[in-house]
């Protein structure tokens, strides 16, 4: 406060220094954010796909504390936490409970170890399956078959390729899929819970029989730390399983990771309306029956690009049900991969954007006017030859010939 009011006990004018303070606030808070956005934290990692988007890095917990203690801000002392020699007071706020990680796989685990051994039709927003898909799947796979709605459908899987579904539970979209990739493909199901990867051992081998070939295998794992290599799959799948993950963008990113360049994610989901309340968060049954840790539908949508996925679709969307005045909704999200390369040149290759708009922007910011040449690097002529924007874009050689395929260009 400007020391005029303290002598005269009025307002004389603006404290002379207001302004150097508030830029001196926003200098270390940039300071700070830039710092965070660094190394190896989330949002550093999306830099593999070519472009950036605003990260809003959370603050609360003891993450924070531990941070502020790192770097010298914070000292505990007595059991008292003190920031530059004053008493903190840390509060433990529901939604910091409600989404601690540990608390939310048990929370899941439990749930559907019990869902394992007794089937429950009502449980989640079950999806049924076209008759031809499942003819060679055990009825006790089916029995336990819980999601949103199956996102094989909107795979489009091709013989040969190899596709991970994540939180494969009794394997039912896994056995769906074996039929689709063939007997040159492969199928892997990841799931923390043993009681469904016992069930989904136990179905694989009449699976196996009834096809005439083997090609699933389950392993045990959490979607945040997916047990499989990079640049693994054509295709990673889930159906109704991110929303129970505390931590959804690391989800995310795994899958993000996983996939093969041009690789694909399909994954339904449950988004809600409009956000939560704490005390829906915090229901451990709203958590199993896929509510508590539902995003809204533009939550995820970024989640997905800060990620590093483009060409994000939503595909499927239709009203699942009302819980404590909420609405919710089953959706199908498609994303795609491709990781930047250092070796991305200007060789003279042009884009034209074939409409039906007047004109499209790329996640990158480039304008395509449509039947417009554009000019374009050697990554970005490469993502508008393959899917979802093959076919809606030329792509135009150097030499002024157009690129057939992406291995066939200049």
């Amino acid at each position: 406060m400007e020391h005029t009011y303290h002598a005269s006990a009025s307002f004389l004018g603006e404290d002379p220094f207001s302004t150097f303070h508030e830029n001196l606030i926003l200098e270390i808070l940039f300071l700070n954010a830039r710092a965070k956005m660094g190394g190896t934290s989330p949002a550093g990692r999306t830099k593999n796909s070519g472009y950036n988007r605003p990260t809003v890095i959370s603050a609360m917990g003891e993450d924070a504390i531990a941070d502020h203690k790192e770097s010298g801000i914070a000292t505990e002392r007595g059991g008292t936490t003190l920031a530059r020699g004053f008493e903190v007071a840390v509060a433990r706020s529901g939604c910091v409970l409600s989404v601690e990680i540990d608390k939310a796989r048990k929370i899941v685990r439990d749930f559907y170890t019990e869902a394992a051994e007794s089937a429950d039709p009502q449980l989640c927003c079950t999806g049924g399956y076209a008759r031809e898909d499942v003819s060679h799947i055990p009825q006790g796979a089916l029995d336990i078959s819980y999601g949103c709605g199956s996102p094989v459908p909107f795979a489009h899987i091709g013989l040969g390729e190899v596709v991970v579904d994540l939180g494969a539970g009794g394997g039912i979209d896994c056995f769906v899929m074996a039929k689709k990739v063939g007997a040159t493909g492969r199928v892997v199901g990841i799931d923390m819970t043993d009681a469904m990867l016992k069930k989904a051992h136990q179905f694989k081998e009449e699976v196996a029989s009834n096809l005439g070939y083997d090609v699933v295998a389950f392993h045990k794992g959490f979607l945040e730390a997916v047990p499989l290599p990079d640049s693994f799959a054509d295709v990673v799948l889930s159906n109704c399983v991110i929303n129970l993950s505390a931590n959804k963008r690391d989800v995310l990113m795994e899958i993000w990771r996983v996939l093969k360049d041009f690789g694909r994610a399909v994954i339904s989901d449950t988004v809600s309306e409009k956000p939560l309340p704490h005390s829906m968060k915090s229901n451990p049954r709203l958590w199993g029956e896929c509510v508590a840790g539902a995003l809204t539908e533009d939550q995820y949508l970024a989640e997905m690009e800060r990620s590093g996925f483009y060409g994000i679709s939503v595909v499927k969307k239709d009203f699942w049900k009302e819980v404590e005045g909420k609405r919710f909704y089953s959706v199908v999200l498609t994303g795609y991969k491709f990781a930047k390369k250092a070796g991305c040149d200007d060789v003279g290759q042009k884009a034209v954007y074939l409409g039906p708009m007047q004109g499209v922007i790329d996640e990158e910011g480039h304008l395509f006017p449509r039947n417009q040449a554009i000019a374009v690097c050697t990554d970005t002529a490469a993502k508008l030859q393959n899917p979802p924007y093959n076919k809606s874009f030329l792509v135009i050689c150097g030499r002024g010939n157009a690129c057939v395929t992406p291995t066939q260009c200049c």
